[in-house]
């Protein structure tokens, strides 16, 4: 069964490049492919499951450094999770990009990003991740800047963001592969040793993950992308960032060797800072699409900072952090997608009285506002309440919530200046103001719905990821 996994999940990016050849010009028959392929991924992830662990090596390329493809409890959860997402986001993507002249280029990379990072999350070993990281990374900057009128205008800063990361991995990996790193292994595969060098590319490793991305940069990319491929990059590419940085910390160098050092330490600051900024500009930040693109940046540092604790329930708050941001983010730039494609909205304040006249779109919205400042019993909530109980630090408690104070401050008012309007509200002026159809509100609604329904069955969750990396 394993050697039907590998074979899927080379056939899917196969499948991708083969589609421009094929020429296919009738929409229908486009959306189906998508719509197959990100079932067969999903497929996939549910056929790994069933295979249990394993390993198959395809390339020996030094006695210590190899190309290969494993299946652990970490991969498959993250799998099932990412395959899933990008389903119902194809199903959205399928309508939302159906007038679009270059939607085949588009959908093309849009399948080789699918592709490619289901090879990442099932790498055996850090070389190889590399490999898959650098692949995914190249194929998602035609998607970003499918509607760029003016790519200098996003386009250097999103290639440096890039570039820098894949540079700072390369070191830690040559660094890694010099001093034996094999397969992942919880508690790490490389022996005890206090070693400087070791502890650096640890650090250098993922900060090149892209956790602590640019925030200008990585806004404007966010917001100038169409609605789909926002979503799938904010909500699983974002967060195989973050996958990738869990590897590193607990399956290569291991947490007893990080614990109590400076990598830690410097770590848990990062993750600390980059929260309140993200946050703040996302207060600040009157343009939807942007705002959720810090928001974005602050929930994926929240699952690095748990990771960056290095205890059990932090690393339990980390993957519920992780669950919940593959969820959230997608389905907010749907959200937003669909604000801007029906009403021509773009700005927070613009979402004036859109509970009447866009009710269902504002009702996923009010769903994942919730979410995100963390109300209960959306999974959010229980991801920072493990993270709250894991640490004695005032600071890290202080920022988490702070995190939901300032996320309040300005979703609330927004949410309630949609139903509730005001005498200011012109009904006139928002009467071309409708829902979208039921191909695209669906697929939204499913996502808004994640983190509610994951909330509720949080202790049948918790239970799965308990024994994922301790």
């Amino acid at each position: 069964m394993q050697y039907i996994v590998i074979s899927l999940l080379f056939l899917i990016p196969l499948s991708a490049a083969l589609l421009p050849a094929i020429g296919v010009r009738s929409a229908r028959i486009l959306s189906l492919y998508v719509i197959c392929s990100a079932a067969l991924t999903l497929i996939t992830a549910v056929i790994a499951g069933l295979a249990g662990d394993f390993t198959v090596t395809l390339i020996n390329l030094t006695p210590s450094v190899s190309v290969s493809l494993a299946s652990d409890g970490f991969s498959r959860l993250f799998a099932l999770i990412a395959a899933s997402v990008w389903l119902i986001v194809s199903v959205y993507a399928a309508a939302y990009m159906r007038h679009d002249e270059n939607k085949v280029r588009f959908f093309a990379f849009f399948l080789v990003v699918q592709g490619t990072l289901m090879l990442m999350i099932f790498s055996g070993n850090i070389f190889t991740m590399f490999i898959f990281m650098v692949m995914t990374a190249a194929a998602s900057v035609p998607p970003v800047f499918h509607r760029v009128a003016n790519k200098n205008d996003v386009g250097p800063g999103y290639i440096v963001y890039l570039t820098a990361g894949i540079l700072c991995v390369l070191f830690g990996v040559w660094v890694f592969c010099v001093h034996g790193a094999g397969n992942f292994s919880p508690g790490g595969t490389l022996l005890p040793a206090d070693n400087n060098l070791l502890r650096a590319a640890a650090f250098v490793s993922v900060i090149g993950f892209g956790v602590f991305p640019l925030l200008k940069s990585l806004s404007a990319v966010y917001n100038a992308a169409p609605a789909p491929a926002a979503a799938v990059l904010s909500g699983v590419v974002s967060s195989g960032g973050v996958f990738c940085a869990i590897r590193v910390i607990y399956f290569t160098v291991g947490t007893a060797q990080l614990r109590g050092t400076w990598v830690q330490n410097t770590l848990i600051a990062l993750a600390l800072l980059t929260i309140t900024a993200a946050t703040v500009m996302a207060f600040r930040e009157k343009l939807l699409k942007r705002s959720i693109a810090y928001q974005t940046v602050a929930q994926s540092s929240l699952a690095l900072l748990g990771a960056a604790l290095m205890t059990p329930a932090a690393a339990e708050g980390a993957l519920l952090q992780l669950i919940y941001q593959s969820v959230a983010a997608a389905g907010l730039f749907m959200a937003a997608g669909v604000f801007s494609r029906q009403a021509g909205l773009l700005r927070r304040d613009d979402l004036l009285g859109m509970g009447r006249r866009m009710p269902a779109a504002m009702i996923c919205f009010t769903l994942l506002s919730l979410s995100v400042i963390g109300i209960p019993p959306m999974l959010s909530f229980n991801s920072k309440w493990f993270l709250v109980l894991a640490t004695d630090s005032r600071p890290v408690q202080a920022v988490i919530f702070l995190h939901s104070l300032l996320s309040a401050g300005y979703l609330l008012p927004t949410v309630i200046s949609a139903y509730f309007p005001g005498i200011e509200c012109d009904p006139n002026s928002l009467t071309d103001a409708v829902d979208a159809g039921r191909t695209i509100t669906l697929p939204l609604f499913i996502l808004a719905a994640g983190p509610l329904f994951l909330g509720i069955n949080a202790s049948v969750i918790t239970d799965a990821v308990r024994s994922l990396i301790f």
